[in-house]
């Protein structure tokens, strides 16, 4: 099982033990990811943007706070069911080794999260009601992964934060699982802003995200548009994050 957090201090969530390492004065989460993971892992930031703005894994106990305030404040903000808790594990116990939580700053204070989800043997949260889709996508792309818990609190530059932060969700699905897509579902008036900005395609019709009881629809970004995006802003070196794995089959070939 993962480490998780609870209070003040880190505990596994099978035994109830503490568990991780500390790095500086944090306590870093890392008690129960897979063995492979641990030298992929990134022990400092992942991003640094213009405007003050940078994105880190959410490592220690008031990240995992920052987190929760984050997503609490802004889902209820647009009226969906939710409530994030920090003593909780996410989304539940046998899947939160493999979701990451990031937390974007900018200044040095919290303004964003986002929580990258790696596929697993227990599924993604969105196959809940977009299962034949992602299947599709699965029989032929070996890195899905899924965006969730996605929060910024920074109306004046949010494009910033979301841009900075698809740059930390490359860098990290990268290192870990040689990422090949990105799911998300999201509340269909805002799906066109994210075709427009960030290149992402409708998926899946209308349907009901029955986590937060709000209509939503699946959106994916392929690996490929993802890198164009990013190079065509200057903001990534592949062969820094690209590894000796073979490359996921063209998003082309994925034909529903």
């Amino acid at each position: 099982m993962r480490a998780i957090l609870a209070g003040d201090e880190l505990y596994n969530s099978a035994s109830g033990s503490q568990a991780g390492r500390t790095l500086g004065n944090a306590i870093v989460i890392d008690g129960g990811w897979p063995s492979t993971w641990q030298k992929a892992i990134p022990d400092d930031t992942l991003v640094r943007a213009p405007d003050n703005i940078s994105v880190m894994i959410a490592r220690t106990a008031g990240h995992i706070s920052h987190v929760c305030r984050l997503v609490n404040k802004c889902y209820k903000l647009r009226g969906y069911a939710i409530h994030a808790d920090p003593h909780t594990p996410f989304p539940d116990a046998e899947r939160a080794a493999y979701f990451i939580p990031l937390l974007a700053f900018q200044h040095g204070i919290p303004v964003g999260t986002v929580t990258l989800g790696l596929d697993s043997p227990r599924g993604l949260l969105v196959d809940e009601v977009n299962r034949r889709e992602v299947d599709v996508v699965r029989e032929c792309r070996s890195g899905v992964c899924e965006v969730v818990r996605l929060a910024v609190d920074n109306p004046l530059h949010s494009k910033g934060v979301l841009t900075a932060i698809l740059e930390a969700l490359y860098r990290l699905g990268s290192a870990l699982c040689q990422l090949s897509d990105l799911f998300i579902e999201v509340n269909p008036r805002h799906a066109p802003l994210y075709v427009r900005l960030f290149g992402f395609e409708v998926l899946a019709a209308k349907r009901t995200c029955v986590r937060v009881k709000a209509p939503s629809v699946l959106l994916r970004l392929t690996r490929e548009e993802l890198e164009k995006r990013l190079l065509a802003n200057g903001k990534i070196d592949l062969g820094t994050w690209r590894t000796s794995q073979p490359q996921p089959r063209q998003a082309s070939e994925c034909v529903s």
